[in-house]
């Protein structure tokens, strides 16, 4: 794996928005590994602005296309100064934001706020639906067990006729 990671770092080197980088974890990086969670050798991770500090786990393939395909669909970032990576939507919202530094900066703190608060909204659906689901399969637990006693005492009721 080792030369398709230096052949990825050579790739992106020039890229902004993106950093190869590699740590030995059995030698003087032992520490920043420990850190970031890193347990097993080799592990890739990642990191963006919805992973938490210590980044995500890279489980896709380990061969320099798969790596290089992940980075170019998941890690390239647009850049203002240099859209070059920037997509047509991306874009748009660039054209659309030209000259308007007042308009961008108010509409990005609705956003943000926006953002947070449905984050909030399904991290708190979420969590209803798990204490949902507990009540649900007690219920089925008990008329599961109702139906079950319940068939069989109408089967004997119906010999007995």
């Amino acid at each position: 794996m080792k030369p398709d990671w230096d052949s990825l770092g050579d790739a992106f080197k020039d890229n902004d928005s993106v950093q190869i980088l590699d740590v030995d974890c059995t030698a003087g990086g032992k520490s920043t590994c420990g850190e970031f969670g890193v347990r097993g050798y080799p592990t890739v991770k990642y990191f963006t602005g919805s992973t938490d500090e210590k980044g995500d786990s890279y489980s896709g393939g380990r061969d320099l296309k798969s790596l290089k395909t992940f980075v170019e669909t998941n890690l390239i970032q647009c850049n203002v100064a240099d859209p070059k990576d920037c997509n047509d939507e991306e874009k748009a919202i660039i054209k659309n934001y030209e000259g308007k530094a007042g308009d961008a900066e108010k509409d990005h703190v609705a956003k943000t706020k926006k953002l947070a608060d449905m984050r909030k909204a399904r991290r708190d659906a979420q969590k209803q639906l798990k204490d949902d689901e507990k009540v649900w399969a007690a219920e089925e637990k008990e008329l599961d067990l109702n139906i079950h006693i319940l068939k069989q005492m109408a089967a004997v009721g119906k010999d007995e006729l």
